[in-house]
């Protein structure tokens, strides 16, 4: 069966083993902390939501009459100057 591995791979591999134990190459949870690109706290969430709900981007001397994420994104600027980068979807 060809696994299709480097042996200075395994050579490596094997020698963190001996020198460290399992430990050494056991898998580690990677990226970001959950919550730690989170922007707005709990209660910003929820006050822009009840925001979204209740009024329209007219009621806060924005142009349109339905909120898009543009109107959203000047909305939190304009309440706690908070500042988004707008980012375009990717599909793979």
């Amino acid at each position: 069966m060809d696994l299709n591995v480097q042996l200075h791979y395994v050579e490596r591999v094997c020698k963190i083993v001996r020198h460290s134990g399992m430990e050494a190459i056991a898998l580690k949870k990677m990226g970001r902390p959950v919550g730690s690109n989170e922007i707005l706290t709990f209660e910003q969430e929820e006050e822009i939501q009840k925001t979204l709900l209740e009024t329209t981007p007219d009621t806060h001397k924005y142009r349109g009459f339905l909120w898009d994420n543009r109107l959203i994104r000047q909305l939190i600027k304009d309440k706690w100057g908070l500042k988004f980068v707008e980012q375009p979807l990717t599909i793979t």
